[in-house]
């Protein structure tokens, strides 16, 4: 099941989201740029103020009454790059470790894509790491392709994003 996120849920929101953060690019960046990173990215605070965003959403995939993974979605000026009124920007698509590889991932896809067309957009948009290639090959799969780049900083180590779209 995915549910939307409300403001109580903050802290589960913050402890899904620097879990999967560090599952996911832990491994491949220093201990310091991570630890900036997620203090700054998941800082309570911050996500208390994303919460509260008209043209920003999150959810959470539940799984056995448990959280399992997280999206966030982001339209009109919301996006973290113009794409212009018609895109929604999917920030976020992560999965705990736990639940990877069961159709969760896709379900969260499918999910935003339902949710861009009843917003009535007419593609969806989002930045994965050129060295993700696990997530690249998800994306491909269901339709999306690279038509542009863009920074992403971790800490203080530069990465670079590929901007994937697909058409809904």
């Amino acid at each position: 099941m995915i549910k939307p996120c409300t403001l109580q849920d903050v802290s589960a929101l913050q402890h899904i989201a620097s879990k999967t953060f560090v599952d996911t690019f832990g491994k491949d960046n220093t201990a310091e740029d991570m630890k900036k990173h997620v203090e700054t990215a998941y800082h309570l605070d911050k996500l208390s103020r994303e919460l509260q965003e008209d043209q920003s959403q999150y959810y959470f995939l539940m799984v056995d009454d448990g959280v399992a993974g997280y999206l966030k979605l982001n339209w009109g000026t919301a996006q973290s790059e113009e794409m212009g009124e018609q895109t929604l920007e999917i920030q976020c698509l992560y999965v705990d470790v736990a639940f990877k590889r069961q159709g969760y991932g896709k379900q969260m896809m499918d999910f935003a894509i339902s949710k861009a067309k009843e917003l009535g957009k007419t593609s969806v948009w989002l930045g994965v790491w050129e060295r993700n290639t696990a997530a690249i090959a998800f994306y491909q799969s269901v339709g999306f392709e690279q038509n542009g780049a863009h920074s992403f900083w971790v800490g203080d180590d530069e990465q670079i994003d590929w901007i994937m779209e697909k058409k809904v």
